[in-house]
Parts: C-alpha cells; sequence; structure tokens
C-alpha cells in the first residue's frame, strides 16, 4: 500500500472451512479474512502517557481516509486503567467523535495514512466520560457497594466481611453453567465456612421471579446471603463489576478489599485447591 513516497505492506490471510465439518455448515462455501491493518504505540493525553492500538475494522489501510466518514470503522482504543487490555466500556472509541478521558473532551484532528502518527487536540464539543470497568486481577481492590440481602439484611460490601475471606459469585437460577456450579460451591462453602470462608451471591434473575430464585437456592443449600435486585444484566451490582458472563467469581479479603483470586480459579475443580491455599489446616 502506497502512502504517498511511503510503502508499506500489508498483509491479508484468506480462510476456508472444511466443508465436509458438521459444526461449520452454515459457514460452506464463505471465505474469511483477517488483516494485519493494526498500529501500536502510546499517546501522550494531558501529562499522562497511554498505551494505545489503532484498530482497522474495514482493512482499508488507510487510517486517514476513515476521518472523513460519519462513522469511521476504525478504532481508538486506550488502556485507560492500564490493566494491560483494551476494556469495551470507556476504552474503545472511534476516530471520528470525541471521548472524554479524565474529565477532558479531546478529538481527532489528523492521522497519518499508515497511522503511526496521530495529532489530538481539546475538544470544543462536550461528551460525558464512561468509566473503564474495575481492575479485578489479583492484588487489585474491588469495589465496594451497599445492598439488601433477599431476607431483608443490610450488606456493605467488602466492608462487613473483616477478617473473612469472602466468595463474590454472580450466578442466575436459570443459567444452566451456574446450575451444574452450585452444588460444588454448596459442598466447599460447607466445608469451609467453619474455617473463614463466607460467601455472598449476587443473582443476574429477571424480574419478578423472586419466588423461583429462593425455591433453588433451597433446593440446592445455598445457605449464604443473596442479593436480588430483579433488573437482570442491569443490576447495579452486575454493572458496578462489568460482569458479562455467568457463573463469575472472586475471592476477596474483607479486610483490605483485595481480590485473592478470580477467573477459572475459583470455579469447578479449582475453587478447593485455591481455598486449600488460604485455608492449609
Amino acid at each position: 500500500v502506497s502512502y504517498g513516497a511511503i510503502n508499506q505492506p500489508v498483509s491479508v490471510i484468506f480462510l476456508a472451512f472444511d466443508p465436509d465439518d458438521p459444526s461449520r455448515k452454515l459457514l460452506r462455501g464463505s471465505i474469511m479474512y483477517f488483516t494485519d491493518t493494526v498500529v501500536q504505540g502510546e499517546i501522550m493525553l494531558g501529562k499522562k502517557q497511554y498505551r494505545v492500538v489503532l484498530k482497522d475494522l474495514l482493512s482499508c489501510a488507510d487510517f486517514h481516509g476513515h476521518l472523513k466518514e460519519p462513522v469511521s470503522g476504525v478504532l481508538l482504543m486506550i488502556d485507560v486503567n492500564e490493566n494491560g487490555i483494551f476494556d469495551h466500556k470507556g476504552e474503545i472509541f472511534d476516530i471520528v467523535k470525541p471521548f472524554n478521558i479524565k474529565g477532558i473532551t479531546y478529538e481527532i484532528s489528523n492521522i497519518s495514512p499508515d497511522g503511526e502518527t496521530i495529532d489530538i487536540i481539546q475538544s470544543e464539543r462536550k461528551v460525558e466520560e464512561i468509566p473503564p470497568p474495575p481492575d479485578l486481577r489479583v492484588g487489585h481492590k474491588v469495589p465496594s457497594f451497599v445492598a439488601q440481602s433477599i431476607d431483608g439484611k443490610p450488606v456493605r460490601f467488602p466492608e462487613d466481611y473483616k477478617g473473612k475471606k469472602v466468595l463474590l459469585q454472580f450466578w442466575a437460577s436459570w443459567c444452566s453453567d451456574c446450575q451444574r456450579e452450585m452444588p460444588n460451591l454448596a459442598a466447599m462453602y460447607a466445608k469451609y465456612h467453619p474455617l473463614g470462608l463466607e460467601a455472598l451471591g449476587i443473582s443476574v434473575d429477571k424480574p419478578d421471579t423472586l419466588s423461583d430464585v429462593k425455591k433453588y437456592m433451597q433446593s440446592v443449600k445455598m445457605t449464604w446471603l443473596q442479593v436480588y435486585e430483579g433488573k437482570h444484566w442491569q443490576s447495579s451490582i452486575v454493572q458496578l463489576y462489568d460482569c458479562r458472563n455467568i457463573p463469575g467469581a472472586l475471592l476477596v479479603d474483607g479486610t483490605t478489599g483485595e481480590v485473592l483470586a478470580n477467573s477459572d480459579d475459583v470455579l469447578a475443580a479449582r475453587l478447593e485447591p485455591t481455598l486449600q491455599k488460604l485455608f492449609p489446616k
């Protein structure tokens, strides 16, 4: 691809699935392509440097030309919370639209065709900042919240759990993966609760299903506190933690609020080895 006097190599990889693969039946005869039209580097916003990536979704390999479109097809991805990934919320922006970082609205005034240089200015337009999701990696502190349990008890997390290790779990009674997970979780809770393990469930159930939630809890012996707002994925704690998949869980130090373990380390067969490290006795 020529950018004036500059020639830039760009590769395109085409892929066709095995036409005899029954799992790819719908894609039989289709050809898909992948490109390397991604540029990564750093930018300065104010006095702070951020890691960024420009991603060309349309595979035109000319970033400058996209600035003329009302919707560009090019994304500017900024690692605002510095967690090493580009979160879908508050860190991915269309290059022709203003964006707000740390209370200041910026816009892109120019991009070199190869994407190596970006000119960013403070915008006269104003848009609201979209905070990125909390950093829930091990060693980082969880967001605190106040809620009410199903049985009417006030819940302050993590303040109410000082001196305890707390398994914070996102689940729903309609979720088949959660249903497979619950018997093991109930067994682990019964075994490690006398040693100092607590649990707090956050229901992602739909409106007007509280009776179903209670019946399911009783059937699998979920005796720990549960929070049910009946707002499905719009529940405030689900939004606060940016929970997008269930079952999901975090093991949290109730004293410091720090994440002790997350992801697969607190689900299924890997839960007990994780607990054994915290409760060696």
